[in-house]
């Protein structure tokens, strides 16, 4: 059911991606996917500091290449239920799959993880146009940050990054 969610929802951006494309048609259709249990921690720490929860690598890229990305967090959760929790996500295009810098994919956004709701899941959808830094491999990474001081259990397989590139 998960799985079927995602790639309906991966279809939707896909076609709202070659809507904002214009008249030009795409030659290939790639599919990135960081698969089961793929989170790159088990623990976020809470020092503001940013980590990267799922990267893809995606490949060499062009300009004019359209990145389709939906990233479903998984759940980040709080191991006492003791303290409240500021957690932000971003999505960022990097050149290797433990980059925090690179070309921002979309806007940065926090919400609160409480005693009362101890589990939250960053759902970050964008679409992007590349229009320069086209050198080398590229990965997209989901990037979380927790700002509470204590740590948070990052729950292996229930979420994940998936990236479709579309090349005109």
């Amino acid at each position: 059911m998960k799985t079927t969610m995602r790639c309906a929802a991966l279809a939707g951006l896909a076609l709202a991606g070659l809507a904002l494309a214009g008249p030009a048609s795409a030659s290939t259709f790639t599919v990135y996917d960081s698969n089961n249990s793929g989170e790159l921690i088990t623990t976020l720490p809470g020092d503001n500091n940013w980590y990267v929860l799922y990267s893809v690598d995606i490949g060499t890229i062009n300009v004019g290449d359209i990145i389709v990305v939906f990233a479903d967090g998984g759940q980040l959760q709080d191991p006492t239920n003791t303290t409240d929790h500021y957690l932000t996500s971003h999505l960022m295009r990097a050149t290797s799959a433990s980059g925090t810098t690179g070309t921002e994919i979309d806007d940065a956004n926090a919400m609160n993880i409480t005693q009362e709701v101890y589990r939250q899941v960053p759902i970050k959808p964008a679409i992007t146009t590349i229009q320069s830094g086209t050198t080398g491999r590229h990965f997209v990474n989901l990037l979380v940050q927790s700002a509470s001081g204590n740590d948070l259990n990052v729950n292996s397989d229930y979420g994940r990054l998936q990236v479709l590139k579309i090349t005109p």
